[in-house]
């Protein structure tokens, strides 16, 4: 596609190129997480080649602004996210755009660990969105997680559960992800409360390799290696 570009009209491409997009997301969503790169590349191309400029003026929907933002920041494309964020976070066609930036920010600075400074931004949200009110409280819940904040991350996980419950605007789908993973978050919590048990740690994990589609799955997955690496550790010592 990219060698005939210049065969095509900006729509034709356009339309190539996003049929493409959902095909990798698509299997990304899967688990194929070596097609982020691919789908990566083509947002590049997208954004360089002025696929979201119309007249001189940009613009991107929040849906969109999301997904690239996400892909960038899984591959820790830090600098170029910090960049696209400070380009169109301002064209989002949203009013209040700044609850957007803020939280896109916090998104940032949460995967560079600079967790007080993605709290700082988050604090700055006032959420009006159903979509938004769901990216912002599953960030609380990992912040708190990576601060070890205990009773805030459980206090959050179980306000959030209760909001997922409760709200018939929720596809049914879009709830039982989100339960699922606040199913294993407060699972790997109580692992590292109490005594680790090895044992509990590989069923876990398999429980959540098990699901071919789970919300911050690699992120999951990541902690419970964590807990490993603290037990071996811990037994190290102890000999």
């Amino acid at each position: 596609v990219f060698k005939m570009s210049e065969h095509f009209t900006d729509n034709l491409l356009y339309t190539f190129i996003s049929h493409l997009n959902v095909f990798y997301l698509i299997n990304i969503q899967k688990g194929n997480v070596k097609y982020e790169k691919e789908v990566f590349v083509n947002f590049q191309f997208m954004i360089e080649n002025g696929f979201y400029v119309s007249e001189d003026q940009k613009f991107i929907n929040y849906s969109e602004f999301r997904t690239i933002l996400k892909t960038a920041l899984n591959l820790k494309e830090f600098e170029w996210s910090e960049k696209f964020i400070s380009e169109y976070g301002k064209y989002l066609n949203k009013p209040g755009n700044t609850a957007y930036i803020s939280y896109s920010l916090a998104c940032l600075r949460f995967e560079q660990k600079k967790f007080e400074t993605a709290l700082e931004h988050l604090s700055r949200v006032k959420p009006d969105e159903l979509i938004l009110k769901l990216d912002i409280n599953m960030l609380y819940t990992l912040i708190y997680f990576e601060m070890n904040y205990r009773d805030s991350a459980l206090s959050v996980a179980d306000s959030f559960k209760h909001f997922l419950k409760s709200n018939n605007k929720l596809s049914e789908e879009i709830k039982v992800n989100h339960l699922n993973f606040l199913k294993f978050l407060i699972s790997i919590i109580n692992l590292k409360e109490n005594h680790i048990d090895l044992f509990k740690v590989q069923k876990l994990r398999k429980e959540i390799n098990d699901y071919s589609y789970l919300i911050r799955k690699s992120w999951l997955l990541e902690k419970l290696d964590e807990i490993k690496i603290e037990k071996s550790e811990l037994n190290g010592k102890k000999k």
